[in-house]
């Protein structure tokens, strides 16, 4: 198979993945247990000190970064403010790539590599 036609063919499974709603949760999850990763590094924790916070097991733990564990705004609430941090949720226009963060955030890369349409 040639290289431009690996691309389509690639380029097709992302389109018709981002079709679907599951695609989506998933990023979600992956940016959430991202940002607690590094809430963690950030403050020298391991998966058992966050455990010991929650008061569950580090396989409970391991479950959230998997991202096997069940969701909910509660819950991840609770996982945040175990790191002392919190949970923030933003919308933007589908094909806007910005990295959520406060404008007081140092360490925050906001980039954007698109940008939204004009509202007529």
């Amino acid at each position: 198979m040639s290289e431009t036609k690996t691309t389509r063919t690639f380029q097709h499974l992302f389109e018709e993945a981002e079709k679907d709603s599951l695609y989506w949760k998933e990023g979600l999850i992956l940016e959430f247990t991202s940002d607690l990763y590094q809430l963690m590094n950030a403050q020298g924790l391991t998966k058992k000190d966050l455990a010991d916070r929650l008061g569950t097991s580090k396989a409970y733990v391991t479950k959230i970064f998997q991202g096997n564990a069940n969701f909910t705004a509660e819950s991840m609430t609770r996982i945040a403010h175990a790191l002392n941090g919190r949970v923030k949720i933003h919308v933007t226009p589908r094909n806007d790539n910005s990295k959520f963060c406060d404008a007081s955030d140092n360490d925050c890369a906001y980039r954007r590599s698109t940008r939204p349409e004009k509202q007529s």
